[in-house]
Parts: structure tokens; C-alpha cells; sequence
């Protein structure tokens, strides 16, 4: 008589996510802006991630460039939307509103907004408008 022995298989082999951004890993490409321009944007593709490099002034003649960009890389379903402002040497309450838009659009494609290294001019905008509850700075 064959004895019941209790069958014990391997366990199934764990699937790693795919990295959404994997066919254009640590690429990057510069976002048009009119010439001559006191504004940039490079954008950046990392794993799950859209960095956006900001350098130059923030105000009302960059904001229109910076909504596009955002739509364009929001388009792609980032897990993440991280808006590098260390290069930014000026932004206004224009500005301000600019990144408080691209915060909103975010949330509508369940992406986070990530404010990374913001100036102390940026700081104190976004402290006497009482909005930092809407970012994640680091």
C-alpha cells in the first residue's frame, strides 16, 4: 500500500513590475522653450518616475511652457511627478499656481507631485500661501 505523502511543490517564482519607463531608462530630453529664454525644463525618464529640471525664472512667460510639459509627461502615467526646482533662481505667485495646477492634474492620473529642493524664495511662497500641505518637498 502506497503511503499518502503530503505533495510539497516550490514556491511560484515572484514577478518583478516591469519598470514602466524600462525601454527608456535614465533617458532624458529637453522640453522646448522659445529663444531666447530665461526658463528650462529636462525632463527625465527613471523607472516609474518623470523628473522635471527646472532652471531660470518661474513667472508668467514660463508657466504656459511648463503646463505643456506636465500634460506631456502626466500622459505617460508616471507613478511619480518629481518637479526638481534647484535650478529655479526666480518664481512668483504666477509660478506658484503653475505647480499648484500641475498638482491637480496629478491626482486626476494618481500620480504624486514631488517638490524636490526648492530655494528659499520658493519656500516662502509656498509657506505664506499655506499650500505645502500639497506637496511632498524633500
Amino acid at each position: 500500500m502506497a503511503s499518502l505523502r503530503p505533495v510539497i511543490s516550490a514556491p511560484a517564482p515572484r514577478m518583478r513590475a516591469v519598470p514602466r519607463f524600462a525601454d527608456r531608462r535614465r533617458k532624458s530630453a529637453t522640453w522646448p522653450c522659445p529663444h531666447p529664454s530665461t526658463f528650462s525644463i529636462l525632463v527625465v525618464f527613471e523607472l516609474h518616475d518623470i523628473v522635471l529640471q527646472l532652471s531660470g525664472e518661474l513667472d508668467i512667460a514660463s508657466t504656459v511652457h511648463l503646463d505643456k510639459c506636465v500634460q506631456v509627461a502626466l500622459d505617460e502615467h508616471p507613478r511619480r511627478l518629481i518637479v526638481d526646482a534647484s535650478g529655479l533662481e526666480f518664481a512668483d505667485v504666477v509660478g506658484l499656481g503653475c505647480l499648484l495646477r500641475t498638482c491637480r492634474k496629478a491626482e486626476r492620473v494618481n500620480a504624486e507631485v514631488v517638490l524636490a529642493s526648492p530655494n528659499a524664495l520658493l519656500r516662502r511662497l509656498i509657506d505664506a500661501a499655506g499650500v505645502a500641505n500639497r506637496f511632498r518637498i524633500r
